[in-house]
Parts: C-alpha cells; sequence; structure tokens
C-alpha cells in the first residue's frame, strides 16, 4: 500500500467520524428542551394557606381500648372497648394541651427501695374533639382523634399563666 492511498483512506475515515460526532450532536442539541420561566410564587405573608394553618393548631391522639372478655353479649364488649379507647384518646388530647400532674412517693428503708408509688392526673376541658376513624379487632379498639384549637385563643389561654 502506498503513502497517498493510506492518507486518503485516513482521511475519509476521520469525514467519516467526524459526521457521525456531529449528527450526534445535533441530536443531543435537539433533545434539550427549552429553557422556560419559573413562575412568579406569591409573597408568603398573603399566602391563604399560611393564613389557614396559622388560624388553627390540630392536636391528633390515638386511644386503644381493651374489650373485655367478661361481658354480657359481644356487643356490650364492643361498646365497652370502643369507650375505653374514646376515653383514652380524650386523655392524651388532655395532657398535650394542659400537661399531667405527677405524685410520686418512694419508700426506702435500710437504703433500699421498697416501694414506689406514681399517680399521674389530668384535668382538662375538651371542646370540638373528632373521632377520626375506629378500629376494633383482636380483643384491642383503636380510636384516632383530633381537637382543632384556634391560635388566637390559645394565646389568651396561656398568657393567663
Amino acid at each position: 500500500m502506498n503513502r497517498s492511498k493510506f492518507a486518503t483512506m485516513v482521511f475519509a475515515a476521520l469525514i467519516a467520524i467526524g459526521s457521525v460526532g456531529c449528527a450526534k450532536k445535533n441530536e443531543v442539541a435537539m433533545e434539550v428542551p427549552p429553557v422556560v420561566k419559573a413562575p412568579e410564587l406569591p409573597d408568603e405573608k398573603v399566602s391563604p394557606i399560611a393564613a389557614v394553618e396559622e388560624k388553627e393548631i390540630i392536636i391528633r391522639a390515638i386511644g386503644m381500648g381493651v374489650i373485655p372478655e367478661s361481658s354480657m353479649s359481644p356487643a356490650q364488649a364492643l361498646a365497652m372497648g370502643k369507650r375505653a379507647a374514646i376515653a383514652d384518646a380524650y386523655r392524651q388530647i388532655g395532657e398535650k394541651i394542659y400537661g399531667i400532674k405527677i405524685n410520686a412517693t418512694d419508700t426506702i428503708k435500710d437504703m433500699v427501695t421498697k416501694n414506689t408509688t406514681i399517680r399521674t392526673e389530668v384535668n382538662a376541658l375538651i371542646r370540638n374533639a373528632n373521632i377520626e376513624e375506629t378500629v376494633c379487632k383482636d380483643g384491642l379498639c383503636q380510636v384516632s382523634m383530633e381537637a382543632k384549637i384556634d391560635r388566637e385563643i390559645w394565646k389568651r389561654f396561656l398568657a393567663a399563666y
């Protein structure tokens, strides 16, 4: 093979590679989507969603109650388990809103704890609590509850303490 034929083949190969590369570059350039300007967001202070969220505080709780085995009928057992779950959910909401009063006593003799008693108490007034879901199975009732509290009333209540 002489030099001129070799140079011609190399030159033809380079042109072929270059044109394939250009075609790929053009294809890639065509696949890129045009630049779109992002929409302007409204001012956060004026947003209606923020105003709604700031107006109310939502407190959620999940109460649980055991369905008793010794009852007059299965319906009574179910009703008692559901009532226990509702009372537990109310207690949890009361704890979250007002807090818990705890009384504890320890009996110590010869530097060893003999007896420990812990008593908790919740004293709360809860209004507008809604039961969202009730599930009873396998001897247990579970109640999902939420209470909505107006933020301004809550601020005035806390300022009194």
